[in-house]
């Protein structure tokens, strides 16, 4: 059969199209097995962090503080993971990567613990004292306590006495001689704080002038350091440690969320609202009308004349720690003052505690003491408070601090 030579390029225009057609088919399948091979490893990948995820939830204290630990998660050579375990404030940090040659995926969680010493208890007073605890007013304390072998009374100051049908819903029983302390890894990461490592980038906070700063935690913590006063007035999230010789300030303009605030003096001014954690070796001040959200965590070493005060209609929700995080002394003249505010957590001193608003949880104290109008201190006294262990919510989760602490420890929060 013969074709007219006008039909020739036709017949090579359709070839050629086919052709392409055709070319692109398999260039089309061909890279679709390459991002469905691709998936599969990403999938694989991610199932590697979550399963990882679960397992040091449930075995992270196996890994060593502050070391990388990269092993193959199944054993199969093709499951590549790696942990590393820190130290943030009063919780434990673990950075976790999963990884292949094409693939990494990264997740950092923060891990708290479900049950603390004298868990379920509302009330610790120390028997070193030897003195009766007194309750005056419309004081309630919910929950099972212990308290000095003298054993509770009724109170009298100024005309009133205690005016409750009885002292303590809940269990009775005596306390021993001392209080629970902390961790000599608190203590060695307290006295790390104030000495920053040579090896690590300082940042003067005083010369920034950005309105917000972020540090995800996946990465290297920044320091940011001062010798003079710092004033917070701008949104601080993340992987950031700030410094100060002399104090800090954080302002009613302050935003901040999972920050670690180290000095002498630290100072929440009215009307703040954010988380953060707190350490100082003098005193905290938290003034009125001030919101710390969970995990908000104080933390004031014990000496002569140290001081956490809340002010009156604050809420704070974590917890305030006040012990011999030096271990230089144990000072019993240190003090927290709760002022008409509210917490709802852990609250522990080894010195006093004046009671003058709510706790929601558990105060494990020295002694308490209640300071009236004329300035009169009377000791192992409670007037007008609430200590109400039932109101503390299933969900709460405690910092991992103190000596003797069992170790269940759970998610407390996914950081970025």
């Amino acid at each position: 059969m013969k074709f007219k030579a006008g039909i020739l390029p036709f017949v090579i225009a359709i070839s050629m199209i086919v052709a392409l057609i055709c070319s692109a088919f398999f260039l089309v399948v061909y890279y679709s097995n390459i991002r469905t091979v691709q998936y599969k490893r990403d999938l694989n990948v991610i199932n590697n962090l979550n399963s990882l995820e679960n397992l040091v939830l449930s075995e992270g204290g196996l890994y060593s503080y502050d070391i990388t630990s990269n092993f193959d998660l199944w054993g199969r050579g093709s499951d590549s993971v790696s942990v590393l375990r820190e130290r943030w404030g009063g919780f434990e940090l673990f950075k976790l990567c999963a990884y292949t040659n094409s693939s990494i995926t990264r997740s950092s969680l923060l891990v708290a613990n479900k049950t603390t010493v004298y868990n379920g208890k509302a009330l610790f007073v120390s028997n070193r004292s030897g003195q009766s605890l007194s309750l005056v007013g419309n004081t309630e304390v919910i929950g099972d306590v212990l308290i000095p072998r003298q054993g509770l009374v009724s109170g009298f100051i100024n005309g009133r006495s205690f005016i409750g049908n009885t002292f303590v819903k809940g269990n009775i029983d005596y306390s021993n001689g001392t209080i629970p302390t902390v961790s000599q890894e608190v203590v060695d990461y307290f006295k790390r704080l104030r000495l920053i490592s040579t090896d690590v980038e300082i940042i003067n906070y005083n010369q920034i002038n950005t309105r917000s700063i972020s540090n995800p935690f996946i990465g290297k913590t920044e320091y940011y350091y001062s010798m003079d006063p710092i004033v917070i007035d701008k949104k601080i999230m993340g992987n950031i440690i700030i410094i100060s010789d002399s104090e800090i300030i954080l302002t009613s303009y302050a935003n901040t969320d999972n920050v670690i605030f180290v000095a002498p003096q630290i100072r929440v001014k009215s009307n703040f609202r954010g988380n953060f954690q707190a350490f100082s070796t003098h005193q905290i001040i938290i003034e009125n009308d001030v919101i710390l959200d969970y995990p908000t965590l104080l933390f004031c070493n014990a000496i002569e004349g140290s001081q956490v005060r809340i002010g009156y209609n604050t809420v704070l929700k974590g917890g305030i720690y006040q012990q011999d995080f030096m271990g230089e002394q144990n000072d019993v003249s240190a003090s927290i003052i709760i002022d008409q505010a509210t917490i709802m957590g852990q609250v522990l001193t080894s010195g006093s505690a004046e009671v003058y608003g709510n706790i929601y949880g558990q105060l494990i104290c020295e002694k308490v003491v209640y300071k009236d109008s004329n300035e009169k201190f009377y000791e192992n006294y409670l007037v007008d408070c609430e200590i109400n262990r039932t109101l503390l919510s299933d969900d709460f989760l405690f910092p991992i601090v103190l000596m003797d602490q069992s170790k269940d420890t759970q998610l407390l929060r996914r950081v970025f």
